[in-house]
């Protein structure tokens, strides 16, 4: 499951429509409750580092299975998402240990399923992938880079199996992987684009635009700089229905939100007479951090009889005035 407002709305994460082959998958992939990506995660680490996610904007992988639930880690192919998890590709079939460099502009990955003399890496973020001999065949065990993912030197851990340890190789090797060379300039200012986050449901997310400067996919250059915070860009956006999420002591019933007890009446306002009205939650607010403003306002209190503070609609369930006694059984 993924969310995209701070954990108000969550969903299944959409699966691709077609495998790295550009074959379509067994099940119906835009039925997302009977077909979608699920992904390993912390329960079955075959890595070191980061699970998921880059310090790169936007960046996302994993290794899962397209279907209506997860299979063994065995059963599973490599997943790339580039817009934050939004829509996602199949990188390569199999299961994949996965590195970021670069800043996000080096994506490295290597066979996790069985003895392998080649890497494959990715200059544009993920669109081809070039293939390198390393010269021994291994079982990967660790593929690492600098935990802030601006190096363009990795380090791949691996085992030889004892029918591969020849010509001075032993049990186990680490292998030095430096991709300085494959690019010949560093990145200017016209070598970057604006990458917009969003929810795919709609350009603004928790209220507002929300965008970083990025590579551009299609440029033959190095970021070559060292981690910075990532600078946030926003630019706030008028509110709308998904902007709020069901206030205090109310609960969601498909699209509405509907109380689940009394709801409590300010003090001295209610005094018995059922007729009488007061100011209450509308049933929404506004999500915490959401910077919308104008358009819809859901959450504006609306005008209510005393009674319905009260699920059993009796007179009155209003605290006292300040200073008056009452007795309750």
């Amino acid at each position: 499951m993924i969310t995209f407002d701070d954990g108000s709305n969550w969903q299944s994460l959409r699966a691709p429509s077609r495998d790295s082959d550009g074959r379509a998958f067994e099940c119906d992939t835009s039925d997302s409750e009977r077909c979608s990506l699920h992904l390993h995660s912390i329960t079955t680490p075959h890595n070191f580092g980061r699970i998921f996610s880059s310090p790169a904007p936007g960046f996302v992988m994993g290794v899962g299975h397209v279907g209506e639930a997860l299979t063994t880690y065995a059963e599973s192919d490599t997943f790339l998402s580039t817009d934050a998890g939004v829509t996602w590709t199949m990188a390569r079939p199999g299961a994949h240990k996965y590195e970021f460099g670069d800043s996000g502009s080096i994506l490295v990955i290597v066979n996790d399923e069985e003895p392998t003399d080649t890497i494959q890496y990715s200059t544009d973020l993920g669109k081809t992938w070039n293939s390198y001999n390393i010269g021994v065949k291994l079982l990967a065990r660790g593929l690492m880079t600098l935990p802030d993912s601006t190096s363009q030197k990795f380090l791949l851990l691996g085992q030889v199996l004892r029918r591969d340890q020849k010509d001075g190789v032993k049990s186990v090797v680490v292998v030095f992987l430096d991709f300085a060379k494959t690019r010949s300039r560093k990145c200017g200012s016209g070598d970057f684009e604006n990458w917009y986050a969003r929810s795919g449901k709609s350009e603004c997310l928790m209220g507002h635009k929300q965008w970083y400067k990025r590579r551009r996919p299609d440029v033959d250059c190095y970021v070559g700089e060292k981690y910075q915070d990532p600078v946030v860009h926003e630019d706030n956006c008028r509110c709308t229905d998904a902007d709020f999420e069901c206030d205090y002591n109310f609960v969601r019933d498909g699209n509405e939100c509907v109380p689940v007890g009394p709801e409590p009446i300010p003090a001295g306002v209610c005094t018995g007479d059922p007729n009488q009205t007061y100011m209450g939650s509308s049933g929404y607010r506004k999500i915490p951090g959401n910077t919308c403003s104008g358009g819809v306002a859901k959450d504006n209190q609306v005008q209510k009889k005393c009674s319905q503070g009260n699920t059993n609609q009796e007179p009155s369930e209003a605290a006292p005035k300040e200073g008056d006694v009452i007795h309750q059984t």
